[in-house]
């Protein structure tokens, strides 16, 4: 089975709702739509969002669309091209937003997931700089002197020259 991308299934909705309802009075209380997109909702509590597929029983029509109420007794106000009759397009239009947002999802993890690693990288590279900077500072071993051959310190200066004293002057 060929899969449209959602764009155009949201155009034939559009076309297909716009075409059934034109000059359509005959919508009567608790028929049944299906919501074609995520839509979002104000409410009292704060704002909340009703996946595609949600299933909406007709309260009333007025010339903007319909008033209609959720299952679980959520009441609002949709267009016609939000809408449709079609319970199977309803469940296509469900399955591919969920299958968005799982991929969504799995795109977010796989984000957070290289930036962990990322940051755990830094804090090990962090660790060996300051490692490294603590081994340049620290006070080296004394070099003992004694146990060098050869060194200056093992015979005393040769002498090479002696000093006279300045002869008396004359006066």
């Amino acid at each position: 089975m060929k899969s449209f991308p959602p764009f155009i299934i949201s155009l034939i909705v559009v076309a297909w709702s716009l075409s059934c309802h034109a000059g359509d009075t005959k919508t009567t209380d608790n028929t049944v739509y299906y919501l074609a997109e995520r839509i979002s909702v104000t409410a009292e509590t704060g704002i909340f969002s009703l996946p595609a597929g949600t299933k909406l029983l007709v309260v009333s029509a007025t010339q903007n669309g319909l008033d209609v109420k959720t299952t679980d007794g959520i009441t609002l106000q949709v267009k016609l091209s939000q809408v449709t009759r079609d319970p199977d397009l309803a469940a296509k239009l469900a399955e591919q937003e969920a299958a968005k947002i799982s991929a969504q999802q799995t795109k977010a993890a796989a984000e957070a997931q290289e930036f962990a690693e990322k940051q755990q990288q830094a804090k090990i590279r962090q660790e060996q700089a300051l490692d490294r900077v603590a081994t340049a500072t620290a006070t080296p071993a004394p070099v003992i002197f004694s146990k060098m051959p050869g060194s200056a310190l093992d015979n005393p200066p040769p002498a090479t020259f002696k000093m006279r004293p300045p002869p008396p002057k004359k006066k």
